[in-house]
C-alpha cells in the first residue's frame, strides 16, 4: 500500500473513526501519526493462537493474528491441526518476535487440554487466546447432510468451547480469581 492508497483509505473512514482509532483501525492503516499499531501493549504476554495455520498460500487470520502478536512483542504459542500449514507463519515472524509451534486437534478434550499444559510449560500462564479455527460448508437446511452440520458444529462452536474450558482456568488463575 502506497501512500496514496492510505490517503484514499484514511478519507473514506468514518469521521468518528478518525477523531479516536481504536486499535483495530491502526491495523487497517498500518500506522497512526507515526505510532506503531499495538506499541508495546502485548509486550511479554503469552497468546495463544489456535488456527495459526492457512488454508493455502497467503495470509489468514489466524496467521495474521499470531505474526502481529509475535512481532509486537507478545510470546506466541500458535497451534494448528497441520504442522506444515504453520511454517510459512513462523516463517513471517521470522526473527521478528518469539513463536513456538504446535499441533493439535482441537476437537479431541485431551489434546486441548496437552495443548495448554504445553503452551504454560514453554511461556507460563496464557494472557491473550486466539480461537480462530472453524469454517463452512456449502449449502443450507434442504441441501446439508446431518453429517456435514454436525462437523460444522463441531469446527465452529466445539473448538471455542474445549480451549475456553482449558484456558479459562489458567487465566483465572494467573489473575487471582477476578
Amino acid at each position: 500500500m502506497d501512500e496514496t492508497d492510505t490517503r484514499v483509505l484514511v478519507q473514506s473512514l468514518p469521521r468518528d473513526m478518525l477523531a479516536s482509532p481504536p486499535p483495530l483501525h491502526y491495523h487497517l492503516l498500518g500506522r497512526w501519526m507515526g505510532k506503531r499499531a499495538m506499541a508495546g501493549r502485548v509486550q511479554g504476554k503469552v497468546a495463544l493462537v489456535v488456527g495459526a495455520g492457512c488454508v493455502g498460500p497467503g495470509w489468514g487470520n489466524g496467521r495474521a493474528a499470531a505474526v502481529l502478536f509475535a512481532r509486537e512483542g507478545a510470546k506466541v504459542f500458535a497451534v494448528d491441526k497441520d504442522a506444515e500449514t504453520m511454517t510459512e507463519t513462523v516463517a513471517r515472524v521470522g526473527s521478528d518476535g518469539e513463536i513456538v509451534t504446535h499441533v493439535c486437534d482441537v476437537l479431541d478434550d485431551a489434546q486441548v487440554g496437552a495443548m495448554v499444559a504445553a503452551c504454560c510449560k514453554a511461556f507460563g500462564p496464557i494472557d491473550i487466546l486466539v480461537n480462530n479455527v472453524g469454517g463452512s460448508a456449502a449449502g443450507g437446511a434442504a441441501e446439508m447432510s446431518e453429517q456435514v452440520f454436525d462437523t460444522q458444529i463441531d469446527y465452529n462452536l466445539k473448538s471455542v468451547f474445549l480451549t475456553c474450558r482449558h484456558v479459562i482456568p489458567v487465566m483465572i488463575e494467573k489473575s487471582g480469581g477476578g
